[in-house]
């Protein structure tokens, strides 16, 4: 098992599948399950999942079935799923055991970078066939109180070989979220990294959410004529994470071993090797540096364990949402990469909605909108008007 920092997500966020062994593990008490929420509007829950090895629906979790699943913590040598972290949420993902003389059902789709095509043939190859029954849903990754990696599983109760230490298997990303969680938040890395430099303006904190994310922004006293909070700069904000996007700035992680107070010691085990906190067998984890731009000319340096675009064109798009003031800071809602273009359907498929109903083109919705907005208005007080005169007429005449 790695050091802290030095897993397959991290080493290479691309990587779409990996082969692995099973250090540890073992199954969850019902009791201690996590309870089967949704997520609230705007936030992501990193513990969500689902029991099919379909892409589960955002901000959901499917309830347990006791009666056909059961869930089991599982620690891996290595992984190519993202433990939560750094504002991150966690990968989803899929893990099946690697069956003695089994064809790998996988080639030639392990340890490779992603590809939309051998994602879709993966699907084909869940879909259609029995192997679906073999995989096992991963709907967490964390790190225990040890800084250890470990996954979540959900599996059925009659899946065999159940988990052993010991036992190869296969794992894979399910990717549609790796990708999102890589854009929004190497976006955030950039529009604070921009809003800093140029503005004046310092990140207190940011949010990934599962449809849109938010950063709040406080003034740096010691920036020289810091820029106030108006709709002007976040608009002259917005325009200058675009044109770094446009400029195809290289992402890369500089790595060094931590040392002193700042390393985070994990034991190195063997399968089957149980964990233990007072072990000699320790090593220190790994400071990760993501930075943003060439070597001399960086737009940001920052400490960060999450996983990443390697170039700012991968972001495509930055579009800030709108902004609101929150105590002594405010706050930004913004969508990046493939959630813009999300965005830009919903808004499209509303706006042919609108124009059917007003049988109108998409110039004048707004106009007639407005229009109908006021007419109503004014049928609403035509209307308690003569309810006012009709009262007072049945006044007169109860007293006549």
């Amino acid at each position: 098992m790695l050091p802290r920092g030095l897993q397959l997500c991290q080493r290479n966020a691309t990587l779409a599948f990996c082969r692995s062994v099973v250090v540890e593990c073992s199954p969850i008490a019902p009791s201690k399950l996590p309870q089967s929420t949704k997520s609230k509007k705007g936030q992501s829950s990193s513990s969500s999942s689902s029991a099919s090895p379909v892409p589960s629906s955002p901000g959901t979790i499917a309830p347990l079935d006791p009666s056909k699943e059961e869930e089991w913590n599982v620690v891996l040598d290595d992984t190519v799923l993202f433990p939560e972290g750094g504002g991150q949420p966690s990968d989803w993902g899929w893990m099946r055991p690697q069956e003695v003389d089994e064809a790998d059902p996988l080639s030639p789709f392990s340890t490779v970078s992603f590809d939309p095509l051998e994602e879709k043939a993966f699907e084909n190859l869940l879909g259609p066939s029995d192997l679906m029954a073999k995989w096992w849903r991963v709907v967490e990754v964390k790190r225990d109180d040890r800084g250890v990696v470990v996954h979540r599983v959900r599996l059925p109760t009659s899946s065999l070989p159940a988990p052993s230490p010991g036992l190869p298997v296969h794992v894979k990303v399910e990717w549609g979220r790796r990708r999102d969680h890589m854009q929004q938040h190497s976006a955030q890395h950039l529009i604070s990294a921009i809003a800093e430099r140029k503005f004046g303006w310092d990140t207190s904190s940011w949010w990934l959410g599962s449809d849109k994310c938010n950063i709040e922004f406080a003034l740096n006293p010691s920036f020289p004529s810091p820029k106030d909070f108006s709709p002007l700069n976040f608009s002259l904000l917005e325009k200058a994470c675009n044109h770094a996007i446009q400029s195809h700035l290289q992402v890369t992680v500089k790595e060094e071993e931590e040392k002193g107070e700042e390393a985070q010691e994990v034991k190195t085990v063997v399968p089957g090797e149980k964990l233990a906190r007072d072990s000699e067998q320790r090593h220190h984890g790994t400071k990760r540096t993501v930075v943003i731009g060439e070597e001399g000319r960086e737009v940001d340096e920052n400490p960060c364990c999450g996983t990443h675009v390697s170039n700012t064109s991968d972001l495509s798009l930055i579009k800030f949402l709108g902004f609101e003031k929150t105590r002594s800071l405010h706050r930004l809602f913004f969508v990046a990469g493939d959630r813009v273009l999300s965005r830009f359907d919903e808004m499209f498929a509303r706006e042919i909605s609108l124009k059917r109903l007003l049988s109108s083109s998409e110039d004048v919705i707004v106009p007639l909108v407005d229009k109908s907005l006021s007419d109503l208005r004014a049928a609403s007080r035509s209307v308690k008007n003569l309810q006012s005169v009709l009262c007072s007429v049945q006044a007169h005449q109860l007293i006549e």
